[in-house]
């Protein structure tokens, strides 16, 4: 239900019994260097609620945490889109969300577009605490050198799962934490610098995810994967360019047999009971990314979807 009108700054939410629920946040605007513009969540839940049009207007160089910023605290079903900052060169991070503590679940974040480059997961920036179940689409920016991972950054001990990431320029950056379970595709690289069109791996851990159909204008080895260093288990990548770090049961520039939305077709598909299960030790009630049984049969698939379909037989 309600509305808050543009104001000179948003909301903060730092007491652990403080629940926001039912808001469109509408065109708060910060003037100063600063994060959580939107809103700035510490403590505390947040939950239906759309953060639009939130802008930082400092033009100084350095510019993060633009829509919301969490340091802790839960935020569900939220949808942030279209936050802005000024046209500039500068490290820039989170301008959708920036997670350094609690969950971000459930949600989209979308419709981000900068002029300005040195772009490090403007989309979500997660560096601590875990985003799970994200949508991130049509996070744009400018190419210039050190841009990558506008959809997606993960760093430092954060996680991101479930998420799929489409229609961003330089899709995900990770070089720490954990990326799991997760959809790469229809992203792209149409810059100078010879870096992924979907996944860029300097770092970390990434588990079974699909990386497929993203571009690059520099070489197509580089499309969907690329890897310098980190581990990697489980993860398809149709174009994939590796030259360091640790690679198991993976499938690299190899054709794989997909149906509609990039879910594994066939029992005779490589992907299929290929994986490494050791990657679930520990996950509670592990899930694909539709939501079924992570591991149907005695060993996982490959990618972000399990093969097959449950069905009940009737004798």
């Amino acid at each position: 239900g309600s509305q808050i009108p543009t104001t000179p700054r948003g909301i903060t939410m730092s007491h652990k019994d403080v629940i926001l629920r039912d808001l469109t946040l509408d065109g708060c605007t910060n003037q100063v260097v600063g994060t959580g513009s939107g809103i700035r969540l510490e403590k505390g839940w947040i939950e239906n609620v759309r953060i639009t049009r939130i802008q930082q207007k400092n033009t100084g160089g350095h510019q993060s945490a633009v829509g919301l910023y969490m340091n802790g605290g839960t935020a569900t079903n939220v949808v942030i889109d279209n936050c802005s900052c000024p046209s500039s060169y500068g490290n820039t991070q989170g301008i959708g969300a920036m997670v350094g503590g609690g969950l971000l679940v459930d949600s989209e974040v979308r419709d981000i577009k900068l002029n300005r480059g040195e772009l490090h997961g403007i989309g979500v920036n997660v560096t601590g605490g875990t985003v799970r179940r994200v949508k991130i689409t049509n996070v744009r920016g400018l190419a210039w050198s050190n841009t990558y991972g506008s959809g997606l950054y993960v760093g430092g001990s954060g996680t991101a799962e479930d998420c799929e990431i489409r229609g961003c320029l330089q899709g995900v950056y990770i070089d720490g934490g954990t990326l799991r379970n997760s959809l790469i595709v229809g992203n792209d690289n149409n810059g100078s610098d010879k870096h992924a069109g979907g996944l860029w791996q300097g770092g970390g851990t990434v588990v079974n995810c699909t990386c497929a159909d993203n571009e690059t204008t520099q070489e197509d080895a580089n499309s969907d994967f690329l890897a310098s260093a980190g581990t990697t288990v489980n993860t398809i990548a149709i174009k994939a360019n590796v030259s360091g770090g640790t690679r198991r049961n993976n499938c690299f520039n190899e054709p794989v047999a997909f149906k509609r939305g990039y879910h594994l077709k066939g029992n005779a598909n490589p992907c299929v009971n290929a994986g490494d299960n050791t990657m679930w030790a520990g996950v509670e009630n592990p899930k694909d990314l539709d939501g079924n049984a992570r591991i149907r049969g005695r060993i996982v698939d490959l990618g972000c979807y399990e093969f097959g379909v449950m069905g009940l037989m009737l004798l």
